[in-house]
């Protein structure tokens, strides 16, 4: 039987979600599945995202990640959280920037 693990709200904090993939790696489990808030708040969306990229098997938008694709309800966010997205915007290489375009915010499942 495969091991799966479920990550979410890793949020660009890169140290932590190192040490959670080394985890989730060192417990011998198979698959990752990622239910989304790669970025918003920490200050490297970038290589969260690529590890993400690199280790999930499934990626979900979370519930911040939708502000990467639309203005969807950025007024109604407190001033600092709009900069903290703004800031996170102008960082994503393009590559990234088109990944999350690509992302559904659910899926149906998929058993291998």
């Amino acid at each position: 039987m495969n091991k799966i693990a479920i990550i979410s709200d890793i949020h660009g904090n890169l140290e932590a979600t190192k040490k959670v993939l080394l985890d989730i790696k060192n417990r011998g489990i198979d698959k990752i599945i990622c239910l989304g808030d790669i970025i918003a708040k920490g200050t490297h969306p970038n290589e969260c995202i690529n590890l993400i990229r690199e280790n999930c098997f499934v990626v979900i938008n979370g519930n911040t990640d939708r502000y990467f694709t639309s203005e969807h309800d950025m007024e109604k966010l407190p001033e600092v959280e709009q900069k903290r997205i703004s800031w996170n915007r102008k960082s994503l290489t393009d590559e990234n920037r088109k990944y999350f375009f690509t992302l559904y915010y659910k899926r149906k499942p998929y058993w291998n």
